[in-house]
C-alpha cells in the first residue's frame, strides 16, 4: 500500500522529470515489455506474451500521442516509425517484435546521446519543459 509521502514523492520525482527522460523512460519500458514478450513467446506463455505486447503497443500509442506533426518533416518519420513498430508487435511473424525492439533500442540510444544538450535547452527555455505542456503525469 502506497502511503501520502511514497505518493508525492513519486509526482514530485515525475514532475521534476525532462522531456527527454520521460521519452527515455518510455522508451525503456517498450523495449522491456518487447523483450520479456519475446522470452514468453520462446517459453510457450502465449497469454503473458499477450498481454506483454499489449503493454507495449499502449508504449508506442503514447509515443504517437505525443507527437505534433505541425512541427515539420522529423516527426512525420517518427510517426512512420512508431505505426510499423504498431505493426510488428501486434502481429505474430517471426521476427517482427525483435524489429521492434531493435528500433525502439537505437531510438533510445540516439536520445540517450543528446540527454544532456536536450536538459539544457528544456533549462534554458529554448524547448518547453513538461510542466508548461497540455498533458498532465501522475504517479
Amino acid at each position: 500500500m502506497t502511503t501520502n509521502a511514497q505518493a508525492a514523492y513519486s509526482k514530485h520525482k515525475v514532475e521534476s522529470w525532462s522531456r527527454v527522460d520521460m521519452l527515455l523512460a518510455l522508451y525503456d519500458s517498450g523495449i522491456t515489455s518487447i523483450s520479456a514478450a519475446e522470452e514468453a513467446e520462446r517459453t510457450g506463455d502465449s497469454e503473458t506474451a499477450d498481454k506483454l505486447r499489449m503493454k507495449a503497443l499502449r508504449v508506442i500509442q503514447g509515443l504517437i500521442a505525443g507527437l505534433d506533426l505541425n512541427q515539420g518533416e522529423v516527426p512525420k518519420q517518427m510517426l512512420r516509425l512508431f505505426e510499423y513498430m504498431h505493426h510488428a508487435i501486434h502481429t505474430r511473424q517471426p521476427g517482427h517484435l525483435e524489429s521492434a525492439r531493435n528500433i525502439l533500442t537505437s531510438l533510445h540510444e540516439s536520445f540517450q546521446e543528446i540527454r544532456t544538450e536536450a536538459i539544457a535547452l528544456e533549462k534554458n527555455g529554448e524547448i518547453p519543459s513538461l510542466e508548461t505542456t497540455r498533458f498532465q503525469f501522475t504517479a
